[in-house]
């Protein structure tokens, strides 16, 4: 039994000897045979030690034009002995992998397949001169773009988000592949350290700074996954993401996920919801399901909101995710010095966006401070929106509680409704209860591009009508 223990001790130290005295050669050897990646792989320095890690200095993998898909400063693996002496390289000999300072450029098709592409010019900071004239190229190609849209009918707009996704669907299906797994199963743990890259993923692209992931893959079982980016730009901008959770592979052609993601003060305005919103908005939702029709679960938070007219403070709410929907229920915020619970819907395909809510105890002199009332106001809310400020319209009721007006004039109650587009306040069934069965109303209100038109203004008694006048006169 000593001399079994002795001899099987010697086997194993050979063979790490082997290893790493042949680092080199083995690697070489590997890259001419190896079909997963297309192209070349080179390395500048290799070092391998008793241990069985190998590590390297400089990895370059370019496509067979000479443009460079992967590029690593410093890094190192570590592979299966029986495999790297028996000669039997494959997919599962290396059992892990961490490249540290890297740069990778990624795109994930609607099936959920990974490739590897060429580094896109937004990636190197060389590039900043000509992306800021590209920037502004797109700038003027999306408000023609927008011009466009605003003819379009919400069903036209619709297909067009559906012919998109089967186009992008299309595209990806006839890509030259550089990465190609097909058939292949890894078992691998995989760390990206002080990395840098982009992903393309349905017509957006993310750029990502600072990552920090580790992933366990077992392409038979399943992908764990946990990790930090700090600074996303490109489609989505903010401050940073943590990501945590598992892919289920046991059904290959259609993986099952779970993850949860936080995302960081992202830039509304950066994922087109059609107006120039730009308070920070972070995310956080757990997405489960199928990978190509996963849909997403979780909760909204805003400091601050801005839309025109109306500042929201302290916004909280649940999030549902799918497809090219998001619906926003049980919202809270802070408006007008009172709160407004919310439910609402965006369509990514649209742009379309509604808000339902209901306030209570919304101070009047903070909605209308030039209208000199003091007194606090019940508020039913609807916002529709087709993508852009001039394309959105208010409407809803009030009713105030007792109050005064000009500080001297009191008052019982305030009533009425509106209905308000760009430019333009109209209101209407409008009502002042004085008390004691005295009350005025008027049937509207309106100002628009500045001029205001008010009907006849009623007064009655609790008797009855009183008196009457009006005006016809915009002032």
């Amino acid at each position: 039994m000593i001399a079994a223990f002795s001899f099987a001790a010697i086997i194993v130290f050979a063979d790490l000897f082997f290893l790493s005295r042949s680092a080199a050669l083995i690697f070489n050897r590997a890259m001419e045979d190896q079909t997963m990646l297309r192209g070349t792989v080179t390395v500048e320095k290799l070092h391998a030690n008793l241990l069985g890690e190998v590590r390297f200095e400089k990895l370059e993998w370019k496509d067979p034009e000479g443009h460079t898909i992967l590029f690593v400063p410093r890094g190192r693996f570590r592979a299966r002995p029986y495999d790297v002496v028996t000669g039997n390289l494959k997919s599962t000999t290396i059992q892990e992998l961490t490249l540290d300072g890297a740069v990778l450029s990624m795109a994930v098709d609607d099936k959920m397949q990974l490739d590897f592409l060429r580094h896109s010019p937004e990636l190197d900071a060389a590039e900043e001169a000509r992306l800021k004239e590209k920037e502004q190229e797109e700038k003027e190609r999306s408000q023609e773009g927008r011009k466009r849209r605003e003819n379009m009918t919400e069903a036209e707009l619709k297909a067009l988000g559906e012919e998109a996704r089967a186009k992008r669907a299309e595209a990806m299906r006839r890509h030259l592949q550089n990465f190609n797994r097909e058939g292949k199963k890894l078992r691998l743990k995989l760390d990206f350290t002080n990395c840098r890259g982009e992903l393309f993923y349905r017509r957006r692209h993310y750029l990502l700074q600072g990552m920090e992931i580790h992933a366990d893959i077992n392409t038979s079982e399943e992908v764990a996954i946990r990790g930090t980016v700090v600074g996303l730009g490109g489609t989505m901008r903010g401050s940073g993401m943590t990501i945590n959770g598992t892919i289920d592979m046991k059904e290959a052609e259609r993986p099952v996920a779970d993850l949860s993601m936080l995302i960081s003060e992202v830039d509304p305005s950066s994922l087109d919801f059609g107006m120039d919103i730009h308070d920070k908005m972070t995310l956080s939702v757990r997405f489960t399901g199928p990978f190509d029709t996963m849909e997403g679960a979780g909760t909204v938070r805003m400091k601050e909101l801005h839309i025109p007219g109306i500042a929201f403070r302290n916004v909280e709410g649940a999030v549902r995710m799918k497809e090219a929907k998001l619906d926003f229920t049980d919202v809270t915020a802070d408006v007008f010095g009172g709160k407004l619970r919310a439910w609402g819907d965006y369509d990514l395909d649209t742009r379309y966006w509604n808000l339902c809510g209901h306030g209570e105890g919304l101070e009047a002199a903070e909605g209308f401070p030039s209208a000199q009332l003091d007194c606090k106001v019940a508020l039913d809310l609807i916002i529709h929106s087709t993508g852009s400020t001039r394309r959105t319209v208010y409407s809803g009721s009030f009713r105030s509680g007792a109050g005064t007006y000009r500080c001297i004039v009191p008052f019982e109650s305030l009533s009425g409704t509106f209905d308000s587009a760009w430019h333009d306040q109209r209101f209407g069934n409008l009502e002042i209860d004085f008390g004691d069965g005295y009350r005025a109303r008027a049937d509207t209100f309106r100002r628009k591009d500045g001029k205001v038109t008010l009907s006849p203004i009623e007064i009655y008694d609790a008797q009855g009508k009183r008196a009457s006048f009006g005006w016809k006169e915009k002032w």
